[in-house]
């Protein structure tokens, strides 16, 4: 049986971690997505999700792109 290193352990840590983050900021931009589908005003959208109105824009042209 192999035992796992400190640094290792810290390593698996931190990869948690930064998926932990990745999944929040993918239904961070989910949501903002949904909620343009409902037509909702872009101020609103950057409130409830903390996206910046940039990052909400570029959610909404590429939505209007993969419909074109």
């Amino acid at each position: 049986m192999r035992y796992i290193t400190t640094a290792e352990r810290i390593g698996m840590k931190k990869g948690e971690m930064i998926g932990i983050e990745k999944g929040i900021e993918k239904g961070r931009k989910e949501t903002a997505k949904n909620m343009l589908e409902m037509g909702l005003d872009i101020k609103m959208i950057c409130k409830a999700t903390g996206l910046s109105e940039k990052e909400v824009e570029n959610i909404r042209d590429h939505r209007k792109k993969m419909e074109a």
